[in-house]
């Protein structure tokens, strides 16, 4: 949206904005197109600046030649995506370019001015086709794919390969199989098997392989876990995701976590089965919650404000979501937008209110 400059003026005196406060951009802006995915984005380079309301949640336009000299003479890019969440990058020129040329080089970005029209008039901007983003590792990655998201898991195998053509495999599935046994469940197993939503039979050499199917739909889970409780300790028994063998420790944490919010019903399970877990992620799992490690925990005092130590976050988040990225819950994108949404900086009387209440437990 356009702001002149005594709008400008009075949102600065309500946000009581320093002015190491201020965030505005001068050289790159990465806009997300509307109705695309929102992995789509463009890059745009404009000559207009860019105020950014962290906490208001709100961006600003404004332009040069009304406003002068209103905030410290840092160069940002921000990209920002359809759902109005956005990223900040902070750096030197030379390094902004850099990050700028990558993008519409080596991830083949389209640098489009197009959608900037919007908020800055008689702006010059050319068209170029659209393309969806192959995101860079370093930046997001994605673990929205289930079978990249289980390669990804050591001690992962690639599931055998089925005699049974017509299987028809639901979006998210998870399988288990299990050949002869001395166990006196056997029969109680197999019972079990041949309920399942789709149930196959392999011979091999005589050796007959049950295969039981089932999707992320909660009885059907919960029926897997049934089954997976009677079995997952014999020699002959395996489980598989998406097409890849899992470890049975990691299916253990699974069953824990999705299990209970299969048996919960509470559609909000993932963002805190209690209050002791509530999270702006979507995932509890993460252990960046209320009780532990919440995320106004990773700010780090800087003069008289604390700047969130995104590096330190980030870590954490792709080393839990490494293991529930199997989850049929887990959305990593989801979780990337709600790291991206949080404050980059909090003044002394925001994180002391943070810090001595639950006020900021969903952000």
């Amino acid at each position: 949206m356009l702001i002149d400059k005594k709008e400008l003026k009075s949102l600065k005196k309500a946000a009581k904005f320093l002015t190491n406060n201020k965030f505005y951009i001068t050289l790159s802006y990465i806009n997300g197109l509307q109705y695309e995915r929102q992995i789509t984005c463009n890059v745009g380079m404009f000559e207009d600046k860019l105020f950014i309301d962290f906490f208001g949640g709100n961006k600003y336009i404004y332009s040069t030649h009304e406003i002068n000299n209103v905030f410290l003479s840092l160069k940002y890019i921000v990209i920002e995506f359809i759902d109005n969440s956005f990223i900040v990058f902070s750096s030197s020129d030379n390094n902004l370019l850099k990050i700028y040329n990558t993008l519409v080089m080596q991830y083949n970005i389209p640098s489009v001015q197009k959608d900037i029209k919007n908020f800055v008039a008689n702006l010059n901007y050319s068209t170029i086709s659209q393309q969806p983003i192959n995101e860079p590792t370093e930046y997001s990655p994605s673990y929205s794919d289930k079978t990249d998201c289980s390669s990804s898991i050591s001690n992962n195998l690639d599931a055998p390969q089925t005699k049974d053509a017509h299987i028809v495999f639901p979006d998210w599935y998870i399988s288990i199989c299990f050949g002869k046994s001395s166990s006196e469940n056997y029969m109680k197993a197999v019972t079990l098997a041949k309920q399942a939503p789709q149930y196959h039979t392999q011979t091999d050499n005589g050796i007959i392989l049950h295969q039981a199917i089932y999707s992320s739909a909660p009885q059907e889970y919960l029926a897997f876990i049934s089954l997976y409780e009677l079995v997952s300790t014999w020699k002959s028994s395996f489980t598989i995701i998406n097409g890849k063998v899992i470890d049975r420790k990691i299916i253990d944490k699974l069953n824990y976590c999705y299990g209970d919010k299969c048996r919960s019903g509470d559609p909000h399970f993932c963002y805190g089965a209690s209050y002791m877990t509530e999270n702006p992620f979507g995932c509890h799992r993460l252990q960046v919650s209320a009780a532990n490690n919440p995320w106004w925990s990773f700010y780090r005092r800087v003069g008289n404000n604390y700047i969130l130590n995104q590096m330190e976050l980030k870590k954490r988040i792709d080393s839990y979501a490494s293991v529930y990225c199997l989850c049929p819950c887990f959305n990593y994108q989801q979780i990337i937008q709600a790291y991206n949404s949080l404050p980059i900086r909090l003044t002394q009387y925001q994180y002391n209110r943070l810090s001595a209440s639950n006020w900021g437990l969903r952000m």
